[in-house]
């Protein structure tokens, strides 16, 4: 049997498996559609159900394109930005994924603002107060759930690693975890200051660990042995400047997908400025690398 990693990408409109060998050879792709709704003008969500759905058809595809090739371990990587809610004792989703493209809670922005939290908000995050970015989606989904629950919140990487360890585990990586804009950057953990800003219990929210950890193992993938340890997770920009070799600063990428990035590797955390953000580009022995936006 060859031995080989399953990568997973999952993106706004698609997700993507790639089966990559020990030497580095592409062996097979998948690839799914997974939907996406507008219930009004300026909302955008997705079902967080057929999101990890359409990652295991993804895998499905790859698999059968594939023979006689044991999964060593799993990477993923993810859209950013895209938040959601769901039982923290059933697993069951309790809302909607709030895509990054979501505006629906920009008058919650503009309060913030008008109540005088920007400069604060950019100087812990290096994030500006916009409804692209999921802390006011984060509240928008909390006021929507059930009374009695007890829920955790999360971006893709954690719902994603949550369905493919059974439940087992309530983690994201450094670099989502920086887009969710209740993490102190400099700090690397989350704010309780920007907890009270936002209206968001921190508790709910997961463990941040680097981008390459111990993120847990499989559980009841068809196909892919369970146990089989998930060693990495990225916001999916990210992982591309990690993929180009940027690793030094001032190194640079450009991405052209559903949505447009431009990152840069920075040598220290530096302050947002002109209309730029400051990110998490990955966190390795505990140790961030930050870059431009």
């Amino acid at each position: 049997m060859m031995r080989a990693i399953l990568a997973i990408d999952q993106g706004t409109t698609n997700s993507k498996a790639v089966l990559v060998s020990e030497t580095g050879e592409v062996l097979a792709r998948g690839s799914a559609g997974v939907g996406i709704s507008y219930p009004q003008s300026g909302w955008v969500e997705q079902d967080p159900r057929r999101i990890f759905a359409s990652v295991c058809e993804a895998i499905e595809t790859c698999l059968n394109k594939a023979s006689e090739v044991t999964v060593e371990a799993v990477g993923v990587s993810n859209q950013r930005e895209s938040v959601t809610v769901w039982d923290a004792e059933t697993g069951e989703a309790l809302g909607p994924v709030l895509s990054w493209q979501c505006r629906r809670t920009a008058p919650d922005c503009e309060r913030l603002i008008a109540e005088g939290h920007l400069d604060r908000v950019e100087a812990l995050t290096g994030l500006p107060l916009d409804p692209m970015f999921p802390g006011s989606k984060f509240r928008w989904l909390l006021d929507r759930v059930p009374a009695g629950r007890r829920v955790h919140l999360g971006t893709i990487d954690s719902w994603l690693i949550h369905c493919l360890t059974g439940g087992g585990r309530h983690v994201c990586d450094a670099s989502n975890a920086a887009r969710s804009q209740l993490l102190d950057l400099n700090g690397q953990v989350w704010s309780e200051e920007l907890g009270q800003i936002f209206g968001v219990d921190i508790a709910m929210l997961p463990e941040v660990l680097d981008s390459s950890a111990d993120f847990g193992t499989t559980r009841g993938l068809p196909g892919i042995a369970d146990g089989t340890p998930i060693r990495s997770a990225i916001g999916d920009s990210h992982a591309a400047l990690f993929g180009h070799g940027a690793f030094k600063p001032g190194d640079g990428k450009v991405t052209f997908g559903t949505g447009s990035s431009v990152m840069t590797t920075l040598p220290r955390f530096i302050a947002p400025q002109n209309g730029i953000t400051t990110t998490v580009a990955w966190r390795i022995a505990g140790v961030p690398t930050f870059a431009f936006e």
